[in-house]
């Protein structure tokens, strides 16, 4: 799992383990995977596994703020033994998570760093600027007439027009950025483990991405022969930005999603007075049903930011009671704040 590039362990994950579903909900950087062990247990309620992040349950937590390169090991727990351990909580399945901490010897310093090119590796074929209007004159005469066919021109005369691929305007090839740093080291008695990252992942989408920038501090304290100490604490600031692919600005027409626009927006305007990449109306504007639009301006000037600071951290304190007896306190806290900033303006969908 370390040596692929991935965002988070969910991607790492995918493929890998049999019986384990991952499936992301868009192509957005930073958008929420979901992972399904065993099939799906129930139609209407959530089917996502119990995460246990070094001993602690976390109910559907932000998989995000976890750095893959402080992840030690993960276990998946598939059938009767993740309710024999977990109870109801447990039924949808389990997936342990244990982090890296610190080792008695010398202290060891790590740094790793990856980049990475990101690109759409097939492209719909669309329609060329003859095509498009003899298929529309077909469609819709009045309007297209209106509109291709005025000054003399012929359904012929967009033979040698040039056009606008627009996945070639929306689309490019995009990085990905991931710089970890980490240092551990102790003694019989005390261990530290603190690591430092930054991941920054354009989106193919143009003025889309994601930032995260995450930190985790582990100690471990032996207290004396039968009383141990463990603090853990792990802190994740991600910013995912850029209009989501998957939305639609209007719920009763499939044709307002960013990419019915991106296969189905005009190629070429009758009128060559008028620059298409900046031209913002709507496609067919007399046909209610019909919400395309200049997906180019669409992805400029729709603002959508998502913040989330995300803080995880637990204790554990041990005692060994008899040789075969021991006891166990664990305390955790978890805090999530999340912000999401919108804005339209005049030039978008």
């Amino acid at each position: 799992m370390q040596k692929a590039p991935v965002r988070s362990f969910e991607e790492a994950l995918g493929g890998r383990v049999a019986g384990v579903q991952v499936t992301s909900a868009d192509g957005q950087p930073g958008s929420s995977t979901a992972i399904v062990i065993r099939g799906n247990n129930s139609i209407t309620q959530d089917n996502s596994p119990l995460y246990v992040i070094d001993g602690f349950p976390l109910e559907n937590p932000n998989n995000n703020s976890v750095n893959p390169s402080d992840i030690e090991s993960i276990e998946v727990l598939k059938d009767a033994s993740a309710t024999a351990i977990y109870g109801a909580r447990g039924a949808n399945g389990v997936i342990l998570i244990t982090t890296k901490k610190g080792k008695a010897g010398k202290t060891v310093f790590n740094f790793s760093s990856s980049y990475g090119l990101q690109k759409i590796i097939n492209k719909i074929e669309v329609l060329s600027p003859y095509e498009f209007v003899r298929y529309q004159l077909e469609l819709d005469s009045v309007n297209t007439k209106a509109q291709y066919l005025t000054g003399g021109k012929t359904v012929e005369s967009y033979k040698d027009v040039p056009g606008i691929d627009w996945q070639e305007q929306v689309f490019k090839e995009a990085p990905m950025r991931s710089n970890a740093f980490s240092i551990s080291g102790g003694n019989s008695s005390s261990k530290f483990f603190l690591s430092l990252s930054a991941l920054n992942q354009d989106g193919i989408v143009r003025y889309s991405g994601y930032d995260r920038y995450q930190g985790r501090f582990r100690f471990d304290q032996t207290i004396n022969s039968k009383l141990k100490f463990g603090l853990n604490f792990n802190y994740s600031s991600l910013k995912s930005f850029g209009t989501i692919p998957s939305s639609l600005t209007n719920s009763s027409s499939q044709s307002s999603n960013l990419m019915f626009s991106v296969w189905g927006y005009r190629p070429n305007l009758g009128d060559t007075s008028i620059n298409l990449l900046t031209n913002n109306d709507q496609l067919f504007e007399g046909d209610p049903n019909d919400s395309r639009y200049n997906p180019l301006e669409t992805v400029k000037y729709e603002l959508r930011n998502r913040f989330s600071n995300t803080i995880y951290g637990n204790a554990t304190l041990d005692y060994q009671i008899f040789k075969d007896l021991s006891f166990r306190a664990l305390i955790g806290y978890t805090n999530d704040v999340d912000r999401n900033e919108e804005f339209n303006s005049s030039k978008t969908r």
